[in-house]
Parts: C-alpha cells; sequence; structure tokens
C-alpha cells in the first residue's frame, strides 16, 4: 500500500502544472545570510545603497524583517543556525513606537508560530499592551497609525499599519483579551470603511481632526504619486491586512477580495505594478512582493486551491519576480527595482520589506502545493483502497461459493457410490466392498476439492496483487 501511496504523490506531482521555486529560495538564503552575517549589532537594514552592495537604516519601522527572514529560512531548512541568527536579530529590537505590531509580529510571531517560544509569546502580550494605550475614542476609535502632531489637533492611520493588526489577531487565540480584541476589530473595520474608495482603490493615509476623518494635505499619500491617486504598497497591504483579518472575522473577506480584484485589474499585462497606479514609468518589486503574499492568505482564506484565481494571479507575480526582477549577485538585496518612498525620491533600490514578502510569499505557495497533492493522494489512495476491499470481498465470495460447491459435489458422489456398491455386491462382501468404494472415492474426491481450493486461493492473490499492481 506505501508503493501505491508512493505512486498516487507522484502521479499528482507530475499532473499538477506548479512552478518549482527552489531556486528562488536558494538565491533567497544566500542573500540573507549575508546580510544577517555582515550587520552590525543593534542596526537593522531598510534599503540598499546607491550602488546596492550595502545596506542603509532608515528608520525603525522595517527593523523587524531582518531577523523575521532568518526565521523563514528555518522554517524553510529545518537548521537550527538560521534560529541562532534570528534571535541575534532580535536583541535590541525597539519595544516602543506606533510600528511594534508589525515589528514583532514579522519576528517574535515568527519565532512563537515555529518554536512556541514563551518569551516570544510574553514579548507580543506586551506589545499588544503598548499599543492598545494609543487607542483614541473620541470619533477615532482606531489604534493610532501616528500620535498627536500639528500642535496636537490630528491623529492619523497609515494603510500599512492594517497588517500590523495580525499581532492582535495571532494573540486572540491564545492570550485572548477581549478589551484589546475590540480594539483591533473597530481599528480594521475602520480602514474597511473610511480607506477603501468606492471603486475599491484606496487611499495611503488619512489623518483625524475633531470627529471626521479628512484627507490631509498631503492629498491622501506620503510616499505615492498623488492624494487621488493609490499608492500600490500600500493597497498590496491592504489586501493582505483584509487576508490576515479574516483570521478573526471572515466579513473581511469582502474588502479583501474586493481590493485584491482591483489591483489585478491594474496588472493584466504585466504582474508587476508601478509604484503608482497614477505612474506609468517606475515598477516595485516590494509592492508585488506584498500583493503576492496577501493573494496567497487570501487563497488559503477561501480555500480555493492551487488552482484558484488568487493562488494562479500569485504564482504570475512570484515567477515573474524571479526571472525579472532578482537582483544581481553583488547586490545585498534579493530582490531589485524597489521604490521606498517617490516623493523622496527613493526609487530603484533593495528593499529589506520586498525582500521578506517575497520569501513569505514562496513558502505560502510552497505549503499551498504540498498541501494539495497531499489531500489529492489521499483521496485517490483512499479510492484505490475501497477498489481493492471489493474486489478482495468479491475474490473471496466467489471463493467460498466455489469451495461451496465442490463439497456439495463430493457429497452426492460419496452418496451414489455407496448405493450403488451395496447393490452390485453379496450380503457377505458389502461391508469390505462398501469401505473400499468409500475410502476410495472420499480419498479422490478430497484430493478434488483440495486442488480447487488452491486454484481458487492462488487466483485470488493474483487477482489482488494485480489491483495493487495497477
Amino acid at each position: 500500500m506505501r508503493s501505491v501511496l508512493l505512486f498516487c504523490i507522484l502521479a499528482c506531482v507530475a499532473a499538477t502544472s506548479v512552478v518549482d521555486f527552489r531556486s528562488a529560495l536558494i538565491i533567497a538564503s544566500n542573500k540573507i545570510d549575508a546580510t544577517l552575517t555582515s550587520r552590525s549589532s543593534g542596526s537593522w537594514p531598510t534599503k540598499t545603497s546607491p550602488d546596492g552592495t550595502s545596506w542603509v537604516t532608515v528608520g525603525t519601522r522595517s527593523s523587524g524583517y531582518t531577523a523575521g527572514l532568518a526565521w523563514l529560512m528555518f522554517e524553510n531548512t529545518g537548521n537550527t543556525t538560521w534560529a541562532t541568527l534570528a534571535a541575534a536579530a532580535q536583541n535590541g529590537l525597539p519595544t516602543t513606537g506606533y510600528d511594534l505590531g508589525l515589528i514583532h509580529s514579522v519576528s517574535y510571531g515568527n519565532q512563537y508560530r515555529l518554536l512556541g517560544d514563551a518569551s516570544a509569546l510574553n514579548t507580543m502580550v506586551n506589545s499588544r499592551a503598548k499599543l492598545s494605550t494609543t487607542y483614541w475614542r473620541n470619533g477615532l476609535n482606531s489604534i493610532s497609525s501616528r500620535g498627536q502632531v500639528y500642535n496636537a489637533k490630528f491623529y492619523s492611520l497609515f494603510m500599512d499599519n492594517l497588517v500590523d493588526l495580525d499581532l492582535f489577531w495571532t494573540l486572540d487565540s491564545v492570550k485572548p483579551n477581549a478589551t484589546y480584541t475590540n480594539y483591533a476589530q473597530s481599528t480594521a473595520g475602520t480602514f474597511a470603511k473610511e480607506f477603501v474608495r468606492s471603486d475599491n482603490s484606496t487611499f495611503q493615509l488619512i489623518e483625524f481632526i475633531g470627529t471626521k476623518w479628512y484627507v490631509t494635505s498631503t492629498k491622501g499619500t506620503q510616499t505615492g504619486y498623488d492624494g487621488d491617486s493609490t499608492q500600490t504598497r500600500s493597497h498590496a497591504f491592504a489586501v493582505l491586512g483584509f487576508a490576515l483579518a479574516t483570521k478573526h472575522d471572515t466579513n473581511y473577506l469582502v474588502p479583501a477580495q474586493s481590493t485584491a480584484d482591483y489591483l489585478l485589474q491594474k496588472t493584466q499585462t504585466d504582474p508587476i505594478p508601478f509604484y503608482d497606479v497614477a505612474d506609468s514609468t517606475t515598477k516595485d518589486s516590494s509592492a508585488a512582493a506584498v500583493f503576492a503574499a496577501g493573494l496567497l492568505t487570501l487563497s488559503a482564506a477561501l480555500q480555493e486551491g492551487a488552482t484558484g484565481k488568487y493562488f494562479v494571479a500569485a504564482e504570475r507575480i512570484l515567477n515573474t519576480l524571479h526571472n525579472d526582477y532578482t537582483a544581481p549577485h553583488s547586490s545585498a538585496s534579493v530582490l531589485a527595482h524597489g521604490v521606498r518612498n517617490f516623493q523622496s525620491r527613493e526609487v530603484d533600490d533593495g528593499l529589506i520589506e520586498g525582500d521578506y514578502w517575497y520569501v513569505k510569499a514562496l513558502l505560502l505557495y510552497s505549503a499551498q502545493v504540498v498541501e494539495d497533492i497531499t489531500s489529492t493522494s489521499v483521496e485517490e489512495t483512499t479510492s484505490v483502497e475501497d477498489i481493492t476491499s471489493t474486489s478482495v470481498q468479491d475474490i473471496t465470495s466467489t471463493s467460498v461459493q466455489d469451495i461451496t460447491s465442490v463439497k456439495e459435489t463430493t457429497s452426492t458422489i460419496v452418496e451414489e457410490t455407496t448405493s450403488t456398491s451395496v447393490e452390485e455386491t453379496t450380503n457377505t462382501s458389502v461391508q469390505d466392498t462398501t469401505s473400499t468404494s468409500v475410502e476410495e472415492t472420499t480419498t479422490s474426491t478430497r484430493t478434488e476439492t483440495q486442488t480447487a481450493s488452491a486454484s481458487t486461493v492462488m487466483m485470488s492473490f493474483m487477482a489482488l496483487l494485480a489491483i495493487l499492481l495497477v
């Protein structure tokens, strides 16, 4: 039966049209190893230098990605050296600020997911409590992305911060706190209500004053083309963030699908989006990487499998990134051509953010392929087992019927022979003749019966063997 199962798995692999991204993961592994072993303690890469050969640190929002990439490599290989490097990269990570949700989800969140580490869980619990102190009730009813600015008049939300709430969704199942979960739920609801336009495009930034939302003087974007457009990486974070929120509430499938469909429509001719839908000159590999991770997360939430619409779209993105956007060997990053901030002209760089979500998407893709193959193999193996069971029952039933028939024939022969022998012999030889006739006939019949039984068993065995070998 193991041979049958193996045959089914191999058949499924051959029949399933999937892309082998092992070479992409090998390239990523080499780049990530170089990044982790060469970085200075307390520094975390953000973008590559102008020549692409080294990393530059800008701010702290991306600080968790370095450890996160090491955890993803540990997940992919099982090599504990990666876990050691990941733990080292977590030393000194920020413990305050508005971006803790993202920073600690991709670092400590992966550590807890993969190892069940109690200290990692405790760090996440503390971060949730700190983030909850930024919850603003006066009409905003959301966890802020940024504190009061402009003379304490404004609170703000960035579309990118929707994905930060995954820290809350993760803890909701292992360390539930109704108050904190309600904060996260309300925040996600605000994103769905206020950030998604009627055509399913999104704002990147909205600021709050008094009791009303309004688009700021930057016209709804901080790093995109303009306020009336859609910065594609932020939009991709909307897809990913809403898909992750379905772990708490499946109603978020609606905005997840609508925002996904919007960007898919914008990338029909080329799966790699421009940095902004209003631009047609500069592609952004990081937006594509986040979008691929979002589509695969959405695909899994919908349980659509490897032939589903969003899975196939993600595969197309990953294939293009691997073939056309892999950074040169001399570059520090995995992917080239990322756009961090168009407004400050930070374009055509390698971005640690893009690298993380690219590797994450590769692993999500591989996991779904394995799940589909395993599921199909089990179903086909079960079918083979059912056929085998039915065949064995049929063979056994036929064999029993044949043997019973032989036995009935034997009984008749014995009776008829005995009767004839008695009639033809004299009284003095009845006993001897009868005894001899019965013994000879019985012996002959027993031999026939044994031969028939052995033949039937052999036929049964050969039939069963044939079934198992098919």
